[in-house]
């Protein structure tokens, strides 16, 4: 089941430092997971498109008619963690698995620019974190089965909700 559905409260990969060999990544699909328009618009994503957007004019990086100007894409090809984040997120001791959505990040920026990183996520990721530990921490004591129990339980739960 755990192919099919996915839970970060279980993840081994939350939490902790960035390490220097993650922060040539770019964790967020915009510009690869093309969105269209009723009208042929093109979008890096759905998150650019105006209802999506509470600050800014949404962002066409194309149309049907005329195809995708590549130029206006390539800033999202490089926007890897270490041209979004700045020094408070570089030095974040919790910032693995951090979510880092460009369209947010676009929106809740000064300019209309995708490497200024939003921040409003901070204290959900930190909940995620408080969470996972707890999971973890004291899944043991209430079940001999400990984590894995807790993983199928709730497994079994999202399947019976699709």
């Amino acid at each position: 089941m755990f192919d099919k559905y996915y839970c970060t409260f279980f993840s081994d990969s939350i939490g902790g430092y960035l390490l220097e060999e993650m922060r040539d990544n770019a964790y967020c699909g915009a510009g690869k997971m093309m969105a269209l328009s009723p009208d042929g618009k093109i979008y890096p994503c759905v998150r650019y498109k105006d209802y999506s957007l509470n600050c800014h004019q949404e962002r066409v990086v194309g149309t049907l008619q005329d195809g995708i100007d590549m130029d206006l894409v390539r800033p999202f090809m490089v926007a890897a963690v270490r041209y979004q984040d700045d020094d408070e997120c570089a030095r974040c001791p919790i910032a693995q698995g951090c979510p880092q959505c460009q369209g947010f990040s676009y929106d809740a920026a000064d300019t209309s620019t995708n490497f200024q990183r939003a921040k409003y996520i901070c204290n959900m990721q930190k909940a995620r974190v408080q969470v996972n530990e707890y999971l973890r921490k004291n899944a043991a004591h209430y079940n001999p089965l400990g984590f894995l129990w807790i993983k199928f339980q709730l497994s079994l739960h999202i399947s019976a909700m699709v």
